[in-house]
């Protein structure tokens, strides 16, 4: 249980802005048997707004675009419920599932209005029913493990749909993605592999533009020692190795600033 109170005190003939939020979260676990357990989680949550979120009314330059605030947001409430089923063990398959629902009441959020001002988009916060759902699940296991080499193999998958309950997507929503990640370890070296697969998303908010999906390849080759009284890492990363142009629909800047290219980093670390 958490209670937060929050004071804005506005020297400007602006409301000021004085409210305590409750938080509540109950969780458990059941063991179904040695390789098996659940966990749900229930939690009822509110947030303050920002003070940017009440009274922003200009430029954000780091995320080039000009921003209203609404004076008269109140607490955004959530009531949310997650649950998890897990398989697990000291050898063999380990997985995980987990679905969740998240419902909100004064969610609060930018929208673009498709106005422009000194040159930039205008987004005004404002607030509204809300709600999101999805999964994220992941598989692990075994392919060789003898002689001090272990070789596995890893799958992942995550999903969330956010939209307004009298209808219309929300912004910035990430879409389905899924991989596949290969280790492999002898001693102290270690090498890996994934590939992630991100989709398009086109279920975008109004005046919000659609992004194209992208392959995100990455590999990582290290090797750890005993170097007197510390320990030495000496990793090699390969990051955007099919170099591709790709853009997170979660950045403000996507439409300026895609991620990086193919980079290949060299480098140490100490630990002592």
């Amino acid at each position: 249980a958490r209670a937060e109170n929050q004071r804005i005190d506005v020297e400007a003939a602006l409301p000021d802005y004085d409210e305590t939020a409750y938080s509540l979260s109950a969780g458990t676990v059941w063991t179904l048997s040695e390789s098996y357990s659940t966990a749900l989680n229930v939690t009822r949550s509110q947030r303050h707004p920002q003070s940017a979120e009440l009274y922003a009314n200009g430029p954000h330059l780091a995320i080039a675009r000009f921003e209203i605030g609404a004076q008269d947001l109140a607490k955004e409430t959530a009531s949310t419920i997650d649950i998890t089923l897990h398989r697990h063990g000291e050898h063999g398959l380990h997985w995980s599932l987990t679905a969740f629902y998240n419902d909100f009441d004064d969610y609060i959020f930018a929208a673009e209005t498709g106005e422009e001002n000194e040159e930039l988009p205008v987004f005004a916060y404002s607030q509204a029913g809300a709600e999101f759902y999805g999964f994220e699940g992941e598989l692990t296991f075994p392919v060789y493990e003898a002689d001090g080499n272990v070789f596995e193999v890893r799958l992942a998958s995550d999903y969330v749909r956010g939209r307004l309950k009298d209808g219309g997507n929300l912004p910035q929503i990430p879409p389905l993605r899924y991989g596949i990640e290969l280790h492999y370890e002898r001693g102290p070296m270690h090498f890996g592999i994934d590939s992630f697969w991100h989709e398009n998303q086109d279920d975008v908010a109004a005046h919000e533009r659609t992004t194209d999906g992208y392959t995100m390849l990455d590999a990582d080759l290290s090797y750890r020692f005993a170097l007197g009284a510390s320990d030495l890492l000496l990793f090699l990363r390969g990051s955007n190795l099919l170099d591709e142009e790709a853009r997170r629909h979660t950045s403000p800047l996507k439409e300026i600033a895609p991620l990086p290219g193919r980079s290949v980093h060299l480098g140490a670390r100490a630990e002592f």
